[in-house]
């Protein structure tokens, strides 16, 4: 949010209608996402690496 703020305030970016608000909850949203992807995969490739030693 603070780099969000400052490339507002500097012009280089643009929200359109869009509200610093939704950001939040959208960034909260792909957080928590790409943190249940992170341990998929990594229990995808502990369970390869276990399957390969036997």
């Amino acid at each position: 949010m603070v780099y969000e703020t400052f490339f507002i305030y500097t012009g280089t970016f643009y929200l359109n209608g869009w509200k610093q608000f939704y950001s939040i909850f959208t960034y909260l949203v792909l957080y928590v996402f790409l943190m249940l992807f992170h341990k998929l995969t990594v229990r995808m490739i502990e369970r390869s690496r276990r399957e390969r030693s036997d």
